[in-house]
């Protein structure tokens, strides 16, 4: 009760207090500070005792008015109004006003200010004007102005104060605000009143400037009492002033509305910075508690700025890989990823708006295990500091794991029923399909999907291979009996398409887990492919895929008994060796499927030159033998021979193409060249690689000399690479001179083979170390003594030119080139010295497979010469198809001039030749004056020969430069 009574009583004090300093016409305004009074005190009590101060207030207010001679009824009933409207606002602020609701919506206190103030002030106003304007001498108007000076402004301005002061249902204003609040307040108060003794303009101005600022700068509690501060004064200096005429009512509400108008800007302005003030605490707590929550998830989390660097990072993924937190803070996400997933993120993008997910990425911990995980990613703009990625990582190396184990057992089961190579059929305890493997699809032309559920004997016919009867209830009895069944071979079965098959097979029931039946299952086999196969293989095993003809097993079993009949009859017979000439360069140049048309068109036509009783076979690649039973001389052999060679020896069509084809043949007889089979098949090889060698012949019988001659071959192929390790090559250099001057214009490099005391020339070694494929560490050994001592002669002779032989299979090597030149390079000597020189026959049959070669060595700067050119025995066509810069006229052409009319025409031809087409000539073997002086004569630019020098050890040859002179053989010609 002393609480009500205090509230009661200070709303007395205060009416009293301001009545008694105002006149009687400003009543109406001068109840404001005691409304508002009021109104604070309602706010701090409970619903229950708001009946108690209002009825003290009025008691207490009547008596005072009383007691001080100032009650009338117009007294009376402005003061009942003013009681009403204190409780009309204080109970709408109490119910309905949420404070901090205005620190999200800065427009809500405004709001409510205006519904909870503006509108009941402005219904009681109204009605409290008519009313006291009737009973009284007062004005409509005066009353009205005094309602909006006092009960509106105030309580505009002041009821915020309130609101902050009752936060809680009690009274705190000394915690509410501090000295700096009411500092500020206070200041901006008086500036603004003072400024109104001036003009009302500046106050205006200054009114509305000073509330703005204070609400930036101060907040709310310094604008809510500099409001306040304000309005109290703006009250004080309209009360002075009493005059009623009416440009003062428009100059007073203009002041008035101004003032309003300030402070509800004020108020928003505060309010928003407010908001913005607690947003920025929010964010950044939001922020906190991310950071922290985003730190401690034990789920694998990294955020990556937009060049893929951690910026935050989770426990969980620090935990999986093993290291500690600022070693992965700002490095670069791919330094802890295999290569393959580096590329892979990158290729996804770590900028851009976009979301991304890799199934599997793999992480590196710090022990370097292998950590797979599925990679879930969300690209974000972060506020203007670029792209950020967010990664989800989650580890599904057991998951993967499992899912292996799960899939290989579930692919074990599919692949063991789908390779077992046996059909498989499963069916239900009533007898109807519910699985077939792929096997059992195959055969039966059926899938498992279209005939689940259909009758077993439906889908799998089963009869007698003999009788046709049918055979039936299989699976029934099988069941039925609890046992397995097995059928016999002739057992078939035909499918839907009317494909018969012959088949072996079994049928068993199916257990369940508790014993009972749950089907059965039959296996069974093709029996009829696996006996074609059976038979066909036998075949193969005995006959030649491509050709048909009898293998070398089968040809070895026949030849074993044609040993044995031949020693019982007593009588012969021949093995012959047949190889086709130049068939890999057929291979090579038309291709595998043209070589083995050609091979089964040359097997036919040998099949077809012999008798019924002959046996012709394909021992493999272009080698065919013809066993010739029971003959009866070398005269017979030979006839048959020649007729085989005539009839297999000419042009074939292959696919539209002609070629011209040749054979070589060996010949061995029972018994005069063996009596075995393994040394007849020796002999007949090696007459059909004499057959090879010697020229014009096509066949050869086997004689001893051969063997001979092979031993003696292998004999200088084992002494060719002993003296390769002991550097018995040695270059000689046979000079090259100008045709006109006798000037030294070129060497050419000679192999010779220095043996104890004995020189041996190239001719008896070279094509030996070709066959054996030695020719390269001789070239090579060669070059490593050349190179060396020919870069000293350039020294003194710049312009020398030395030329070397290679060889095709030298050319035919992939790292020739390269090789070659690194070679010349490390010696020293400029590519443009070197002219290699290659064998026309040679270049005529490798063309195709040389030219690039040959090409890339001259963009290299060598010079490519045409040796023995006009033996080539082929068409000039491939001189378009090779660019080279010298032709040397073979020998044999030279000797040829001996001053006749017609003697010596090949070679003058030769020379016009390279004359039209602009390349160098030397003449080879030039061996007299005549033949030089014609050369000359005929426009020959090069000479070479023993009428000018044979081949020189390095010493001669260096003491021939060293001369500088030319060759004196000029003499000799005049």
């Amino acid at each position: 009760m002393k609480r009500h009574f205090f509230w009661a009583l200070g709303y007395v004090a205060i009416a009293i207090l301001f009545i008694s300093y105002l006149p009687s016409q400003r009543i109406w305004t001068v109840l404001w500070g005691a409304d508002l009074w009021l109104i604070m005190g309602l706010m701090t009590l409970n619903y229950s005792g708001w009946w108690k101060t209002l009825i003290s207030t009025l008691a207490l207010s009547i008596g005072a008015f009383i007691l001080w001679d100032m009650l009338n009824l117009e007294a009376l009933l402005i003061l009942v109004l003013n009681v009403l409207e204190a409780f009309l606002i204080a109970f709408f602020f109490k119910q309905h006003f949420n404070f901090d609701r205005t620190l999200s919506q800065p427009s809500y206190l405004v709001k409510c200010l205006l519904l909870f103030v503006l509108l009941p002030s402005l219904l009681l106003g109204l009605l409290g004007a008519q009313w006291v304007s009737v009973v009284s001498s007062l004005s409509f108007t005066t009353l009205l102005l005094g309602w909006f000076e006092g009960s509106l402004i105030t309580l505009l301005t002041g009821l915020p104060v309130v609101l902050l002061c009752t936060q809680g249902g009690k009274l705190n204003v000394l915690k509410t605000y501090n000295y700096d609040d009411l500092l500020w307040a206070g200041g901006i108060g008086l500036v603004t009143v003072c400024s109104a003794l001036f003009s009302w303009f500046a106050f205006a101005v200054l009114t509305v400037i000073s509330l703005a600022l204070c609400a930036v700068f101060r907040g709310f509690k310094s604008l809510s009492v500099a409001g306040f501060t304000l309005a109290v004064g703006v009250a004080f200096l309209l009360s002075i002033d009493t005059g009623q005429e009416q440009n003062d009512v428009q100059t007073t509400l203009s002041i008035l509305f101004v003032v309003i108008a300030g402070y509800c800007n004020a108020l928003i302005i505060c309010m928003y910075e407010l908001i913005n003030k607690r947003s920025l605490v929010a964010i950044q707590a939001v922020d906190n508690n991310y950071k922290h929550t985003f730190e401690l998830s034990p789920i694998m989390l990294v955020t990556l700025n937009d060049h893929g660097c951690i910026l935050h990072i989770s426990d969980g993924f620090t935990q999986c890989l093993g290291y500690r937190r600022e070693h992965l803070l700002n490095k670069p996400i791919t330094n802890y990823m295999t290569e393959h997933s580096a590329s892979l993120i990158h290729h996804m993008g770590l900028s851009g708006g976009a979301k991304f997910t890799i199934e599997e990425m793999v992480l590196l911990s710090k022990s370097n295990k292998k950590i797979t995980c599925l990679l879930q990613a969300d690209v974000f703009n972060a506020n203007g500091s670029g792209a950020h990625t967010l990664c989800f990582f989650q580890d599904i190396s057991e998951r993967q794991k499992l899912s292996q184990e799960l899939s290989k057992e579930k692919e074990l089961l599919e692949v063991t029923l789908s390779s077992i190579g046996d059909g498989v059929i499963c069916t239900d305890v009533n007898s109807n399909i519910t699985y077939m493997n792929p096997v059992a699809e195959a055969i039966l032309a059926k899938l498992t999907n279209e005939v689940a559920g259909l009758p077993f004997q439906e889908v799998m016919p089963l009869f007698n291979e003999d009788t046709l009867q049918p055979i039936e209830n299989l699976t029934d009895y099988c069941m039925g009996n609890h046992q397995t069944l097995g059928l016999p071979e002739l057992t078939c079965v035909k499918n839907h398409l009317g494909l018969t098959f012959a088949i072996q097979d079994s049928i068993s029931p199916i257990y369940g887990k508790d014993g009972q039946i749950m089907g059965s299952v039959m296996v069974f086999q093709d029996v009829t492919e696996s006996r074609m196969m059976s038979r066909k293989m036998n075949h193969l095993a005995h006959h030649d895929a491509l050709t048909g003809l009898p293998n070398r097993l089968l040809l070895q079993d026949r030849l074993i008994q044609a040993c044995k009949r031949a020693r019982r009859c007593k009588h012969q017979f021949a093995l012959v060796f047949i190889d086709l000439d130049k068939f890999k360069k057929i291979n090579d140049s038309l291709g595998h499927d043209y070589g083995d048309l050609l091979l089964k068109q040359v097997a036919e036509r040998l099949a077809g030159c012999v008798r019924a009783c002959d046996t012709v076979s394909r021992m493999g690649g272009d080698e065919f033998v013809l066993l010739l039973d029971a003959i009866e001389d070398k005269r017979h052999v030979r006839k048959v021979i020649k007729k085989v060679l005539i009839s297999t020896t000419g042009e074939y069509e292959l696919k539209g193409i002609q070629l011209d084809v040749s054979l070589s043949a060996g010949i061995a007889i029972y018994p005069d060249d063996g009596d075995n089979a393994e040394t007849l098949m020796k002999h007949a090889d090696t007459a059909m690689y004499r057959a090879k060698k010697v020229a014009k012949t096509d066949f050869q019988f086997y004689s001893a000399r051969l063997d001979h001659e092979a031993e003696l071959r292998v004999e200088i192929e084992s002494a060719i690479n002993k003296g390769i390790e002991n550097e018995e090559f040695l270059p000689y250099y046979q000079p090259i001179v100008n045709a006109l001057s006798f000037e030294l214009e070129k060497v050419e490099m000679l192999a010779r083979w220095q043996q104890s005391d004995q020189l041996v020339m190239p001719a008896q070694f070279i094509s030996i170390a070709e066959d054996a494929n030695s020719i390269t560490k001789l070239s090579q050994q060669l070059l490593h003594q050349a190179l060396p001592q020919f870069a000293k002669w350039l020294l003194v002779k710049p312009s020398l030119i030395m030329s070397i032989n290679i060889s095709v299979l030298q050319l035919s090597e992939a790292n020739f080139t390269k090789q070659f030149v690194e070679l010349v390079g490390e010696f020293g000597v400029p590519t443009k010295n070197i002219e290699i020189e290659v064998i026309e026959s040679s270049l005529v049959s490798n063309i195709e497979s040389m030219q690039k070669t040959l090409l890339q060595l001259q963009e290299m700067g060598f010079a490519i010469a045409i040796d023995d050119f006009g033996t080539g025995f082929s068409s000039l066509n491939y001189l378009k198809h090779l660019a080279f810069d010298t032709i040397k006229v073979d020998q044999s052409f030279v000797s040829d001039i001996s001053g006749g009319k017609n003697n010596g025409d090949l070679a003058i031809v030769i020379v016009n030749m390279a004359q039209s087409l602009h390349v160098n000539c030397v003449a080879e073997g030039v061996e007299n004056a005549m033949q030089a002086k014609v050369l000359a004569a005929c426009g020959c630019q090069q000479l070479q020969g023993y009428f000018f020098s044979q081949a020189l050890n390095a010493q001669a040859t260096t003491e021939l430069i060293e001369q500088g002179k030319t060759i004196n053989t000029i003499a000799r010609i005049k």
